[in-house]
C-alpha cells in the first residue's frame, strides 16, 4: 500500500540529522509528494510512477523534459543530476 504522503513516510523512516540516498524516482516521487501527485502532474499511471521507486528502475526519458518542465515553473528544484543519480536528503524534522 502506497503511503498517502510518499515525503513524510520517507522521513519517518531516517532519524533527525541522518541523511537518506533516493535513486531518482524516489527523489521525483519525494519532492512531488506521493506517487498519485507525481502521476497526476505528469498524466501517468499510479503504478508507472510506482516502478520508477524500485532500485534499479530509471524514469523513462520521454517523462525527464516534462519534470524538469513542471520543476522549473514552481520552484521545485529538481535537476538533470537528480534524474540521473537521485539525491541524498537529510531529515530536518522530528
Amino acid at each position: 500500500m502506497e503511503p498517502q504522503n510518499y515525503s513524510k513516510y520517507i522521513l519517518n523512516k531516517i532519524k533527525k540529522g541522518d541523511i537518506v540516498t533516493l535513486n531518482p524516482g524516489q527523489y521525483v516521487i519525494f519532492v512531488f509528494g506521493g506517487v498519485g501527485m507525481t502521476a497526476r502532474a505528469l498524466g501517468k499511471t499510479t503504478s508507472a510512477v510506482s516502478r520508477w521507486k524500485e532500485k534499479g528502475r530509471f524514469i523513462p526519458s520521454s517523462v525527464q523534459k516534462k519534470i524538469l518542465e513542471i520543476s522549473g515553473r514552481n520552484k521545485l528544484g529538481i535537476t538533470s543530476d537528480d534524474l540521473i543519480f537521485g539525491r541524498n536528503v537529510k531529515n530536518l524534522i522530528k
